[in-house]
């Protein structure tokens, strides 16, 4: 079937999957900047109690609350990666029986 100007159907149903790939691409991308920014307040907010006594920051960071700072993260983002990487076995695991 040819629509006005010459383009035909299977031309316009792969534009609109194209379309649609894109926009889910975009979808995707965006969900996933959420989740970011969503691990930045929790490790923030987590990592600021830990670290900050007074819940004041000092004029200038020093070296142990700079320390602090830093395992605090790191020690959240291994937990996490630690919770997803089992809750990736376990779903494998569930396929196999």
């Amino acid at each position: 079937m040819m629509f006005p100007g010459g383009v035909g159907g299977s031309e316009l149903q792969q534009a609109a999957a194209e379309k649609v790939k894109n926009d889910v691409g975009t979808f995707v991308l965006f969900g996933l900047l959420v989740e970011a920014g969503l691990l930045v307040h929790t490790l923030t907010g987590r990592c600021w109690d830990v670290c900050f006594a007074d819940y004041r920051p000092p004029s200038k960071l020093d070296g142990k609350t700079a320390t602090c700072l830093q395992n605090c993260v790191n020690r959240m983002i291994d937990a996490s990666n630690f919770m997803v990487e089992h809750l990736q076995k376990m779903e494998g695991s569930k396929g196999m029986v």
